[in-house]
């Protein structure tokens, strides 16, 4: 050891418990945010979640404004459905007035409203204006729309809503809520009993749908990109191992720096699938592998933690071609990183086969 051994390593050790302090900052943050957003959700309702995902019908209509609005033009945010007809005096007065509070709640989130109404005989565009009026619909966000009644009921179906064609009286109650794919992932009951938990779970849902398709192109893969990318990171790091053993040291080295980078990429992606799009993905409740999805979640987000200086300095001691002490920390270094990377393959699948994204909006 020479003389300036003592400065590199209090260097080195700086530098680690900078970065831990880092992390730990970023991961503390990250638990307030979940632990808020999981307060939030418990105070509205014991909601079922986004549990649905199929395509609405391609439809093209009139709306109260004369201006035709199709299942396409709508798509890339996402839109409150229910349908309703203005002579109706039983429940679609309620359902009206409770998508018209659902307008107030949502404030400037990019949700649409649409308003189909089941009786396109009777319910003409002026006709539609007036009722639209009276409930105050933000024009350019509220649509009122009619066309011909067998290809209005074809929605109606297609979203799975009850209906008949032969009774007005007969139709849902129910408001779904549709995502910027165009496919409907929850309906919600406001007819005459619903409680104003209903309303605030919609506005809830839809402004997530809403964050989700701000933040990135609509559809955005984070879940299973950011796997992709661990799964990788995984097979890099047992190619570089083989290649150590078999000494082929340059084909090792190329392998940690291409491990690192995918490590780099899968972070940036994480932080801004949690930050950016803020979308909280929980694990439901009920679920029998629940304790062990979170045995296996807390050992990989420590070690996550734990592993960045350790790989540091890893790379710092190879660098300097301080082999022993670089051999003494890799036995360490390899399994942790190796552990971190293949648990975030599995925990990927558990909340896949729970169910997790789909309640999540994704």
């Amino acid at each position: 050891m020479n003389e300036n051994e003592p400065s590199k390593t209090t260097s080195t050790f700086l530098w680690a418990v900078l970065i831990l302090v880092m992390i730990g900052t970023i991961a503390a943050t990250m638990v307030r945010r979940a632990n808020k957003q999981a307060a939030t959700n418990a105070a509205i309702s014991p909601a079922v979640g986004l549990n649905l995902s199929f395509p609405v019908p391609a439809y093209s209509f009139t709306n109260q404004h004369a201006q035709t609005i199709t299942s396409d033009s709508l798509k890339g945010h996402p839109y409150i459905a229910d349908f309703i007809f203005t002579s109706c005096a039983g429940l679609c007065p309620v359902m009206t007035t409770k998508m018209s509070q659902v307008q107030e709640k949502l404030g400037d989130a990019k949700v649409s409203l649409v308003s189909f109404t089941i009786d396109p005989e009777h319910d003409t565009i002026e006709k539609l204006k007036t009722y639209s009026d009276v409930y105050k619909a933000q024009p350019g966000r509220w649509h009122f729309l009619r066309g011909e009644r067998d290809s209005v009921y074809d929605v109606l179906f297609g979203m799975k809503l009850a209906g008949d064609k032969n009774n007005l009286d007969i139709h849902s109650t129910k408001i779904a809520l549709i995502d910027g794919d165009g496919k409907v992932r929850a309906t919600y009951d406001t007819g005459a009993h619903a409680d104003e938990n209903t309303l605030n779970r919609l506005v809830a849902d839809a402004r997530q749908l809403a964050q989700l398709h701000t933040a990135l192109p609509a559809g955005f893969p984070f879940p299973k990109v950011n796997a992709s990318l661990n799964a990788l990171s995984a097979l890099l790091l047992l190619s570089a191992f083989i290649a150590i053993k078999l000494k082929k040291v340059k084909l090792h080295v190329s392998l940690i720096v291409a491990a690192v980078a995918t490590s780099a990429l899968f972070l940036t992606s994480y932080l801004t699938f949690h930050f950016a799009v803020k979308l909280h993905v929980v694990f439901p409740p009920s679920n029998p592998l629940r304790n062990l999805y979170f045995v296996i979640l807390i050992s990989h987000t420590i070690l996550a933690v734990v592993i960045l200086p350790l790989i540091f300095i890893t790379i710092r001691r190879g660098y300097r071609k301080q082999w022993a002490a670089h051999k003494k920390i890799a036995v360490w270094t390899f399994p942790l990183w190796f552990y971190v990377s293949v648990t975030g393959v599995v925990i990927y699948f558990m909340l896949s086969s729970a169910g997790a994204y789909t309640a999540a909006g994704l």
